[in-house]
């Protein structure tokens, strides 16, 4: 299984003789974005969003080329002289009703050869809509215009969580404040005053660029959506050649916001004739209907009956005093912070999280984690079955608990010891019983330990002996009838944990630090991981390509 492939989110596409996959979307929403989820459900009264679930989109092609295919978030709609230019500059793939897509697919095979293809286009997330590209507030009422504007506040992202700063420039926040950025009189910078800031400060451009257009995108996200989601389409970094755009800024807000694509008017050249498709940029988001299903049907195989068993495993010894147990299972949208937050105030523990991790980056544990913990939702948190959440969370709390003390006392090399020590001493302190206490600690020690050797250095042998390994250790926590199917879903988790840790030092991770804000780490394991592909270059995909028989 290819565990960063996305998996829809809602579930009318599967059989009621398979196993349902439950995510956390089906559970439930967070309710700390309860006013994210009104600006939207507004947004779309007004007309400029519109729910993707509530349309019937369809790709027409040719298979021409005998693949099987499905979407790849590499996709382009361009390269010959039938493409739309309005997402020549963009991943993107176009989409429409059933008729147009049947009469583009007639075309494209006439022109190519091979047979026409029409596939219908859902979503892995059940909120995602898409954005009117040609929605106006021309005639509307002032109240009217203000009560888009709220809305669209409402979803902004802080601007450098949106376009977090490389590494090398994560001190510049530390150096500067927000409004040394602005122009004149304190408003909203513009191109032209960029090479005076740019002097006064004493950094590079290109950094003040980057720092200025994403205060503009994030201001200019609550006027004109429209124009800027246009203009990302078309890799524009200006905003009517006046205040620079981030692109990245813009791409973190579409994501908040689950726009995964954008409804245009255009002239088809293939099909000759005028038509309102919708071209879908967020190409992690979406899939074939078939694919989406079938994905779906391969993770609530693996890991349905699993996640149920263990979920029951997750209870404390006394009925009082399980407040942290309690939380991790109860709050299945809790952010990074939050859960850290809740680990440091078991007693003791606050000193350890906030302690030198011991790295040459100068992390802390409480940094390091909420990065690893992030790395987990931007990747896996809304594609596993909601009952392994809180066992998932729990192995990344605690996984490095030992760091700190294994870094002061000079003996990184054996660090695992002192963190299957620690993780241990915390479980007992949040009264966790023993089977789950021996099943964390098992994939936290020996579990990451095989995954390192089999997964990162390609050790083959190491691979074999996990699957025995997870299969004995289900046994040791007090499973019953252990299958292999239940061994290579422990297995996977061990995998997921192990490249939640790897990714958080590569530049597909963000780090977000009270002393320097919001920052791309540095790229040390890039090399371990495929280049990324989601709008928001935060995906993280090991290169285990020999892993077929485990994965």
């Amino acid at each position: 299984m290819r565990h960063n492939q996305v998996t829809l989110s809602v579930a009318p596409y599967e059989s009621v003789d398979e196993p349902q996959l439950v995510s956390r979307q089906e559970r439930s929403r967070s309710i700390d974005d309860r006013g994210k989820y009104q600006a939207i459900k507004y947004l779309e009264k007004v007309g400029l969003f519109t729910p993707l679930s509530s349309l019937e989109l369809y790709h027409g092609r040719s298979n021409a080329n005998g693949d099987d295919w499905k979407v790849s978030p590499g996709f382009r709609n361009d390269g010959d002289a039938t493409s739309h230019d309005n997402v020549n500059k963009v991943s993107a793939l176009a989409t429409d009703t059933a008729e147009n897509a049947q009469s583009f697919a007639d075309e494209r095979s006439r022109l190519e050869g091979g047979q026409p293809e029409v596939h219908r286009i859902v979503s892995e997330d059940a909120d995602a809509n898409i954005i009117d590209g040609s929605f106006s507030q021309v005639g509307r009422s002032a109240e009217e215009k203000e009560q888009i504007k709220q809305a669209l506040t409402k979803l902004r992202v802080p601007f450098m969580v949106g376009a977090p700063l490389d590494f090398d420039h994560r001190d510049i926040l530390t150096r500067f404040r927000p409004q040394d950025f602005l122009g004149a009189g304190g408003r909203l910078p513009k191109l032209s005053d960029l090479p005076e800031i740019t002097e006064k400060l004493g950094i590079d451009y290109m950094t003040v660029r980057h720092i200025t257009g994403a205060m503009c995108t994030q201001k200019l996200m609550t006027v004109d959506p429209v124009q800027i989601v246009n203009g990302y389409l078309k890799k524009q970094d200006a905003y009517r050649d006046t205040y620079p755009i981030n692109q990245t800024y813009v791409a973190s807000w579409l994501r908040n916001a689950h726009v995964v694509g954008v409804r245009e008017r255009v002239r088809s050249a293939t099909i000759l004739k005028d038509i309102e498709p919708v071209f879908l940029f967020d190409l992690a988001k979406v899939d074939t209907e078939t694919e989406v299903s079938h994905r779906r049907q391969v993770t609530a195989r693996e890991f349905g009956d699993i996640a149920i068993r263990l979920a029951d495993g997750l209870e404390t010894e006394a009925k009082t005093g399980g407040s942290f147990v309690d939380y991790l299972s109860n709050n299945l949208y809790a952010t990074p912070e939050q859960l850290v937050d809740k680990a440091m105030e078991v007693p003791g523990y606050r000193r350890i999280y906030e302690a030198d991790a011991g790295n040459w980056e100068k992390f802390t544990l409480e940094e390091h984690t909420e990065t690893v913990l992030r790395n987990f939702d931007n990747n896996y948190a809304d594609k596993l079955p909601a009952d392994l959440l809180p066992i998932i969370r729990l192995a990344l709390l605690t996984h490095d608990l030992g760091k700190p003390e294994s870094a002061r006392r000079g003996d990184k090399r054996n660090q695992h010891i002192y963190n299957v020590r620690e993780a241990d001493q915390f479980m007992r302190k949040v009264d966790v019983k023993e089977n789950m206490r021996r099943l964390i600690t098992g994939i936290i020690g020996e579990g990451q330990h095989l995954t390192t050797r089999g997964f990162i250095k390609g050790d083959l042998d190491a691979r074999a002996e996990l699957l025995s390994f997870c299969r004995n250790l289900l046994t040791n926590s007090g499973v019953d009838n252990v299958t292999e199917n239940d061994a290579k879903a422990l297995a996977d988790v061990c995998l997921i944990i192990q490249t939640c840790d790897s990714a958080a030092y590569t530049d597909m991770a963000i780090t977000t630090s009270k002393k320097h804000g919001a920052y791309r780490n540095w790229p040390t394991f890039n090399d371990s991981f495929y280049p990324p592909v989601s709008i928001t270059k935060q995906d993280a995909q090991l290169k285990y390509e020999e892993a077929g028989s485990l994965l």
